[in-house]
């Protein structure tokens, strides 16, 4: 089951998960030629008033011709809209939206898309996959640390390779060392120019593969790498290390269970490349130095973008570093200004 073109069919969808009065939907039109039907979901009590009202403001004060899909409102209610950090959710899936409604989230929902908008969002959501509340939550737990390993290897990988082969020798075993420099000879690129090469390469494989059909499209992108790969290889224009590295890190990649996460890795890898290029493990440093800073600096809608990291929350932290069972979950992930906290035990809301 998922959520359709047709606005009124996905309100009845959520009004059959979540049978409570305190469940408000409200409408609003936007567009001044297109009439848009916009609706505002959310749950009285749950998600804290004033995040409600200031959405509703945001969204009311838009001016534009039409409005097609809720990605036309991102860039008018996001806190910060000059940013490769998103400060939004999106879901095609009822049950997952609910869920956010359930945690205090507001979920913005237009007439012709089957999208649904989801604000407050931190990070580290971006990390979290729905699936994990389905499963055992020991294995869920297990997979979730997997999933954060992969995000360091996809974001990392190639920087830290190309700062050892660069600048840090000392850092590799000698007999690993010798293993790599005979692999590198007759290679004419410095090693940053090969990572940034074949990073180049796998990312335009991956976004031709998206744009071809979907019966030919994986299999063209996967042909596409091995094949490329192995003949970059064979004609001496990098190194089967380099190969390996660029393949681990794309795989890695797809680990990551949001969309929004994957962009945030393709594009600030890049620049722990350059940053590797140019200073090695200093220049890394420096970088993940001023990336922490920049998302520090960053909100969602009022909601810390690193929470509960920074300002940090350890009763929070418990549910995104590991899965926490159900029956140990006795409050909803906190808001500021969220008047119902308790998920059981006491009053959960009407």
């Amino acid at each position: 089951e998922g959520l359709s073109e047709t606005l009124r069919f996905n309100t009845a969808l959520l009004r059959r998960r979540i049978k409570s009065t305190n469940f408000k939907i409200e409408n609003m039109v936007i567009g001044q030629l297109s009439k848009t039907d916009v609706a505002l979901f959310y749950i009285e009590h749950i998600a804290p008033r004033p995040m409600v009202e200031e959405l509703k403001k945001r969204l009311q004060a838009i001016d534009i011709d039409a409005v097609l899909d809720p990605r036309y409102l991102v860039e008018f209610v996001a806190d910060e809209k000059r940013s490769i950090f998103t400060q939004e959710q999106y879901t095609e899936k009822p049950d997952r939206l609910c869920g956010y409604l359930l945690e205090g989230r507001i979920a913005v929902m237009v007439d012709g898309s089957p999208m649904a908008l989801i604000v407050p969002v931190s990070f580290l959501e971006y990390l979290i996959s729905p699936e994990d509340y389905y499963i055992n939550y020991i294995a869920a737990s297990l997979f979730r640390l997997l999933r954060l390993g992969a995000f360091a290897i996809a974001l990392l990988l190639p920087s830290l390779y190309v700062a050892v082969i660069t600048y840090h020798h000392e850092m590799v075993p000698t007999p690993l060392l010798l293993t790599l420099a005979a692999t590198r000879q007759g290679v004419p690129f410095p090693a940053f120019v090969e990572a940034l090469l074949l990073d180049l390469t796998f990312e335009l494989l991956r976004e031709a593969g998206l744009r071809l059909p979907r019966a030919v499209g994986p299999a063209v992108s996967i042909v596409g790498a091995l094949i490329i790969g192995d003949a970059a290889v064979r004609a001496g224009l990098v190194s089967t290390p380099m190969v390996v590295i660029i393949a681990a890190t794309g795989i890695a990649s797809f680990a990551s269970p949001s969309y929004n996460a994957g962009i945030i890795i393709r594009i600030a890898r890049f620049a722990f490349l350059i940053a590797s290029g140019l200073l090695g493990f200093l220049g890394i440093m420096i970088a993940l130095i001023l990336l922490f800073v920049r998302m520090a600096s960053l909100s969602s809608l009022g909601l810390p973008y690193l929470a509960p990291v920074a300002p940090f929350n350890w009763q929070q932290l418990g549910d995104i570093l590991i899965r926490r069972p159900w029956f140990n979950t006795k409050k909803r992930p906190y808001l500021e200004g969220m008047e119902n906290q308790w998920r059981q035990g006491k009053s959960t809301g009407g």
